[in-house]
């Protein structure tokens, strides 16, 4: 049994901080000249961070469970440091180290259930990124989302802000091992009928990159997300775009003339 792939009609390890220090090596740090030259024919899209800034909703959702449960807060800069691993991986990442097994599960679970009713209170798209995908669309340039957030939320997300935009999307479930294992990536390129030397995988993180070269494609990082631009050009980011425009810039410069 698969996880749904839903269409219209962790080498990083549970401490990403740890993760950066000792997983991400010289591999990571290479040039991303995969496949440089060949053209692109579909784009597949982290969601946090990289299309849709979600950190408010995601902050106050966290320090409600963690409140309810008698832990302490964190400060939105470090939730913003531990997302990208999933949401059981943040959640630990919150409560630290030592904690109860069953303390981990009752805030994890607070938090799904909170987040799920509250996950659209300040989030939104960046600012260019719908006129982006229409502009792929209309380039017959096939689109996907794939993230490690819940999958019920990314079903969610997408359906409030990106109606029509996009072929496949999926979040996490049981079937497939989280982001950076390239399994979920794969099963979305067939569903897209494209190839890894064919798809541009664009995302924010250390997470993106090194999930973009478990799977053997390209990968565009940007710098508006949720990690530091300085960071992510020590990770090797290559290309590194600080703004909508220069994404969009890097795909047509790829896009295929038979896309088009």
């Amino acid at each position: 049994m698969y996880a749904p792939l839903h269409t219209d009609n962790s080498l990083v390890s549970d401490d990403p901080s740890r993760a950066q220090e000792s997983a991400l090596d010289a591999t990571l740090q290479a040039d991303n000249t995969t496949c440089d030259d060949t053209p692109i024919n579909a784009v597949i899209f982290d969601m946090d961070g990289t299309i849709l800034d979600t950190l408010h909703d995601l902050a106050t959702s966290v320090n409600y469970a963690l409140v309810t449960n008698g832990c302490t807060p964190c400060s939105t800069s470090q939730v913003r440091a531990y997302l990208g691993n999933g949401a059981r991986n943040l959640i630990k990442q919150c409560v630290g180290d030592g904690a109860k097994p069953e303390l981990y599960t009752r805030v994890f679970e607070t938090f799904c259930a909170y987040y799920a009713t509250h996950h659209a209170e300040k989030t939104s798209p960046y600012e260019g990124i719908i006129l982006l995908l229409k502009h792929l669309k209309q380039a017959h340039v096939k689109l996907g989302v794939l993230s490690n957030k819940p999958d019920c939320d990314v079903r969610a997300l997408v359906d409030t802000h990106f109606t029509d935009c996009f072929d496949v999307y999926a979040g996490a479930s049981d079937a497939y091992p989280l982001k950076p294992a390239a399994d979920h990536v794969f099963a979305m390129m067939d569903k897209l009928h494209t190839t890894p030397q064919h798809c541009l995988y664009v995302g924010d993180s250390e997470v993106d990159i090194q999930t973009a070269r478990n799977a053997h494609c390209r990968c565009a990082s940007v710098s508006w997300g949720f990690r530091d631009k300085d960071e992510l050009i020590q990770l090797g980011a290559n290309p590194l775009c600080s703004n909508v425009e220069e994404l969009k810039a890097y795909i047509d410069k790829h896009i295929s003339t038979q896309t088009k």
